[in-house]
């Protein structure tokens, strides 16, 4: 039971959709669709006429003869798979139909009613193959006569065989005689495109290498472009190494190092084979080194040291002799001297002099081949084409001359061969199938039923549990009151009406119910007065007299004074239900005014701490009267005589009176029928009572469940 308080109130809760709910609610609903779709399924059945089907299977080969060569007939060349569904459509042609009526006198048969048309029997006939690549056919019949679907399928297969067995022959004569012309139609061709071929190739200037496949001029333009390449990266690297002494001597390097860097050069320009002064240089610069090393140490006298030195000299003089000044100071000659890094950089720029022209020359060169060999791009496509033609028709001679060969190996035996390996057998029922239907059935009703219980359950305006009313206006449910099934025996030594179980049943579940909202009241009434409850509902038939009796006994029977005060002048029923005297009561009350004594009326009931005031004789005006300043000073004094005073008032939609009196009672209880009061009726219940101030204290819902008396 959810919390009094609306502060333990879930304000984060949020309505699901009750799928349990929908099918429980929804069980017969469900089985009765179940049991149509069933039903229908049965009727279908019984109503649908049968259909039988006979089947044979075929076995379907190439037959291959092998030559003394060991060469393959047709098997080896072509897809068997696509010949196979050429059988196929042969066997389901007009033609092999119209034969197996003919030959077998099919048109007597019930199935085709002495008619000869091929589609009396192409209707129902189907034909399919065993695997992927298989040679198995099954040849199936399908029909309303079981006797005559073995027939059919025997009667088709037979007329297949005695086709293969006429037609191939004539055939393998056909493809043999197609195949030789063409044979002699291609030598013809080809013999004239060879002799065009050599007469233009004669007749064309000799441009063609050894190979004839390359011309004289592109040999010529790919050498040109060799050497140019060659000679660019010659001058490249040249540039680099003359823009780096250059660099280096603006720079004020350090000459013993370039001298070092130019003997290396040098050096390496000796081991490739070029004879200059420079080489010599190459050789003076690893002996310089290789001294300061043997000084380092060895020592000046050491023998290795003097030898080194020797060559050194020798060396040096060479270079004297030719006039090089080596930049240590010393002189070969009295002459003028050269600078030798200034004679290696002047060696520098001739040779990129010389890759330069040699450059420009090539480009001439490159020019005219090109020239050349746009001049005979001509020349080289038609000698391409003419080759590909005549290679073209050699292949299509070559592959003709082999099936000439194949078609020779198998014209004596055929092509196809037919074996039965499984006869037709009797005719058996495919259609209709009990289970099959009976389970489609079964399936459809199901979803229909499951489609017919959610479009109710998602349309229902109703409040089927009790957790939706209180998801849906957002006020605590104090109890829940099961249904009463009333028997219609008396109860002895009692006149109370059996629906008052807390006092006929005081241990019945349907008692506890009422205990419970007691103990809820109790507990709401701790820290504030709620002596004075109203018990109203949306409209009639929700229970809320019942209710309020039986929570009047509950109260009680606790020990607490309470006054049953009924208040619903335009149906009263307290009165019926305690079995006391309607004569007088709260109209009187109101009407007479007797203040001096306002509970003369009350009365007692058989119930312990029970009175009850009756409504009386029904007044001409009971908005007016409730509504009156006497009705509120009755209230007031029932309020100081007893411990609780519950007013029983007509439905909220129905009449206006029980607003009146929910602005004059401590709290109010709205009562609520489930699977009748709709959530429109309820909010509009909830929003008049919030309107004239009332204090809602909870809801009571009847009929969650049912109890019998």
């Amino acid at each position: 039971m959810p919390p009094l308080n609306a502060a333990f109130m879930s304000t984060d809760h949020q309505k699901t959709f009750d799928y349990s709910g929908m099918l429980l609610r929804g069980k017969w609903l469900i089985a009765f669709a179940i049991a149509c779709g069933l039903g229908v399924s049965y009727w279908s059945f019984t109503r649908t006429v049968p259909v039988y089907q006979a089947s044979a299977q075929i076995l379907v080969t190439q037959l291959v003869k092998e030559s003394q060569s060991g060469i393959k007939a047709l098997e080896s060349k072509n897809d068997y798979r696509h010949d196979l569904e050429t059988q196929i459509v042969l066997m389901r042609s007009p033609k092999i139909i119209q034969k197996s009526i003919n030959d077998n006198n099919l048109k007597e048969l019930k199935t085709l009613s002495g008619s000869s048309s091929p589609h009396a029997i192409l209707g129902g006939l189907s034909i399919l193959q065993g695997g992927s690549t298989g040679g198995v056919l099954t040849i199936k019949f399908s029909g309303s006569e079981a006797d005559d679907c073995p027939k059919i399928v025997t009667a088709i297969v037979n007329s297949y065989s005695k086709l293969l067995e006429e037609s191939h022959k004539e055939f393998s004569d056909e493809v043999h005689r197609l195949l030789f012309q063409t044979r002699i139609e291609l030598m013809t061709q080809l013999s004239e495109k060879e002799a065009a071929y050599r007469k233009f190739r004669t007749e064309t200037p000799e441009i063609w290498l050894a190979d004839g496949e390359t011309t004289v001029f592109r040999a010529r333009l790919q050498g040109i472009e060799l050497q140019k390449s060659a000679l660019f990266l010659e001058r490249t690297s040249l540039m680099a190494e003359a823009s780096a002494l250059n660099k280096a001597l603006k720079s004020g390097g350090n000459r013993e190092a370039l001298r070092l860097m130019i003997g290396g050069l040098a050096e390496k320009k000796a081991k490739q084979g070029e004879n200059s002064v420079v080489s010599v240089v190459g050789q003076l610069f690893p002996m310089l080194l290789e001294e300061q090393i043997l000084l380092d140490s060895l020592g000046p006298d050491h023998p290795k040291v003097t030898k080194i030195r020797r060559r050194i000299e020798l060396t040096r003089n060479h270079l004297s002799s030719e006039g090089l000044d080596l930049g240590d100071g010393s002189k070969t000659k009295p002459g003028e001297k050269k600078d030798f890094i200034k004679i290696y950089l002047e060696s520098l720029n001739q040779q990129i002099s010389l890759t330069k022209a040699k450059e420009e020359e090539l480009n001439t060169q490159l020019e005219q081949q090109r020239l050349e060999v746009k001049k005979t791009i001509e020349f080289e496509n038609k000698d391409r084409a003419m080759k590909n033609e005549i290679a073209r028709i050699t292949a299509l001679f070559d592959t003709v001359i082999a099936r000439l060969g194949e078609v020779d190996l198998v014209k004596d035996v055929g092509q196809y061969k037919m074996q039965v390996i499984n006869p037709a057998g009797a005719g058996y029922q495919i259609s209709p199938n009990f289970n099959r239907m009976m389970t489609m059935g079964g399936v459809l009703g199901l979803l229909c039923g499951l489609t017919l219980a959610f479009l109710r359950e998602y349309t229902d305006r109703r409040f089927t549990a009790p957790d939706d009313i209180y998801n849906h206006l957002r006020v605590p449910v104090i109890g829940h009151i099961p249904n009463i099934k009333k028997q219609r025996s008396k109860i002895a030594n009692s006149s109370i009406d059996r629906t008052i179980c807390t006092f006929h049943f005081p241990k019945s579940k349907y008692a506890e119910a009422f205990r419970a909202i007691r103990t809820a009241l109790y507990f709401s009434t701790q820290n504030v007065s709620h002596q004075v409850l109203q018990v109203t509902s949306p409209h009639s038939g929700d229970g809320k007299t019942t209710t309020s009796v039986n929570l009047a006994v509950s109260i009680a029977c606790s020990g607490k004074q309470v006054l049953l005060i009924d208040a619903d002048f335009r149906k009263p029923r307290v009165h019926k239900l305690l079995n006391v005297s309607n004569e007088n009561g709260l109209a009187t009350t109101i009407t007479e005014g007797t203040l001096g004594e306002p509970l003369a009326y009350v009365k007692e009931t058989e119930v312990s701490n029970l009175w009850c005031l009756p409504c009386g004789e029904r007044p001409a005006n009971p908005a007016e009267l409730l509504t009156s300043t006497l009705f509120e000073q009755f209230v007031d004094v029932a309020r100081e005589k007893f411990d609780y005073v519950i007013i029983d008032t007509p439905p909220l939609l129905a009449v206006t009176d029980p607003s009146t009196v929910s602005a004059r009672v401590d709290a109010v209880l709205l009562v609520l029928r489930l699977k009748k009061d709709t959530r429109a009726m309820a909010s509009r219940a909830t929003d008049m009572l919030a309107a004239v101030g009332a204090n809602l204290l909870g809801i009571i819902v009847n009929g969650a469940g049912q109890f019998e008396t």
